[in-house]
């Protein structure tokens, strides 16, 4: 709780990206070795960093949206899913995938549009970075890679873990599709 008190000395949108990095993956670790602070630190920290979010930087709101779904935050899986379906970058997607299928907060039509992604075609998806040019300079042409398939199962599997008893009834059907 004092590493977190401590950090609210410099305000994120005051630092350079690779310092709002290093600051969202220091709650990040905290958060994950500490568990929860208290109640009134938890809500300080969502509405401090809920006017970052989404950020001009896909890093940032990368680590912003770790964060935010571990404190619970209330608006974080609409502001997540719209960043999602902006993007049509298949790394950037796949993080969300992963971290939102922890989150608390959802309507139902946020509940379909993420399930959606397991039946979406990915074909048009793009790649960040050189990773589709270091697979042709290696001399073939990008694959997902044969365990990809099966993460996205289990990312799947534990959403669907996450779900209340009355979600599981109210999307059956949905989730017998994707």
């Amino acid at each position: 709780e004092e590493t977190l008190k401590a950090l609210t000395k410099w305000p994120l949108a005051t630092l350079p990206e690779r310092q709002q990095l290093d600051k969202l993956r220091l709650i990040g670790v905290s958060l994950s070795r500490n568990g929860l602070p208290s109640t009134e630190l938890v809500e300080f920290a969502i509405e401090r960093l809920n006017k970052s979010y989404p950020n001009a930087s896909p890093l940032v709101n990368r680590e912003i949206a770790q964060v935010l779904i571990a404190l619970g935050a209330p608006d974080v899986v609409g502001k997540t899913l719209a960043i999602m379906a902006k993007s049509k970058n298949q790394e950037e997607i796949m993080h969300y995938l992963f971290h939102l299928r922890t989150a608390r907060h959802w309507t139902p039509a946020q509940r379909r549009e993420y399930f959606a992604y397991w039946t979406a075609d990915r074909s048009g998806y793009t790649h960040q970075g050189d990773t589709v040019k270091w697979f042709e300079l290696a001399g073939r042409s990008y694959g997902d890679g044969a365990s990809f398939n099966n993460f996205l199962k289990n990312f799947r599997k534990e959403a669907v873990a996450n779900l209340s008893a009355e979600e599981k009834v109210e999307f059956a059907s949905l989730l017998a599709t994707t």
